[in-house]
């Protein structure tokens, strides 16, 4: 799912990201084999279990050119791994609430993650094998994923048309190839320019982007404190 995260042929994701990012680029392309081993490999993915607890903060709908929706959110479409509606804050304040789709949490597999690679590679084609095994491995660690949708943060004249994720659904459990197809977006969601990235940042250090990238300032705020408040929660003795 990593080498798909631009929106451009694969071959010329792979030209590009070489180019641009040289031996990074290759690791993000998957030509030296270092991403899949960082996520199937034991020594990898005990270190990554030792924290007490896992958030990530996805884009979505095409708005994030390096970071693609399924890459960050390790999603696969031909993953099975449930996903679990999680509550969102009631304190997120109005000026950043348009910008959060769904908040959701996988359950850490007692198993251990090859057991959930095992169990997941039964029913999965040849094509996404290595995307299934590094998007189930990651998932059976135990996560909380948080689905931003920067379109409301980057000015269009484009109409937004947004859905409830409840609607996807007759439950609270999603699969993560639900998620990955509904997420992801399609051609139709491209009439933004797909700076997101930069925006869920508040990227400010350049003057071009700045009048574009200061419009994420309020939800990096949120983030920042909603973070340093898990880890204090963390830390305080139950």
């Amino acid at each position: 799912f990593i080498k798909n995260r631009l929106h451009l042929p694969h071959p010329v994701n792979k030209v590009v990201a070489s180019a641009v990012g040289g031996e990074t680029g290759r690791d993000l392309m998957q030509a030296t084999g270092l991403l899949r081993q960082m996520t199937v490999c034991l020594d990898y993915l005990e270190s990554l279990s030792a924290f007490k607890s896992r958030i990530a903060y996805v884009n979505t709908y095409m708005t994030d050119f390096q970071v693609q929706t399924n890459s960050g959110g390790f999603l696969c479409l031909e993953s099975l791994y449930p996903h679990h509606i999680e509550k969102i804050s009631d304190d997120v304040p109005n000026d950043v609430k348009d910008a959060f789709v769904c908040a959701l949490r996988t359950e850490k597999d007692p198993r251990g993650p090859f057991a959930a690679i095992s169990k997941a590679l039964k029913g999965g084609s040849k094509n996404e094998h290595d995307f299934l095994e590094m998007s189930t491995a990651l998932d059976s660690l135990g996560w909380k994923k948080v689905f931003v949708d920067t379109r409301c943060l980057v000015p269009s004249k484009a109409k937004i048309i947004k859905q409830k994720v409840t609607s996807w659904n007759d439950s609270d459990v999603f699969e993560s190839r639900k998620l990955a197809s509904k997420l992801s977006g399609s051609l139709k969601d491209k009439v933004y320019f797909p700076y997101g990235h930069t925006v869920m940042i508040a990227h400010t250090k350049r003057d071009i982007l700045y009048s574009k990238n200061i419009l994420g300032r309020p939800f990096v705020d949120y983030v920042a404190k909603e973070l340093v408040e898990e880890i204090i929660s963390n830390r305080i003795p139950k």
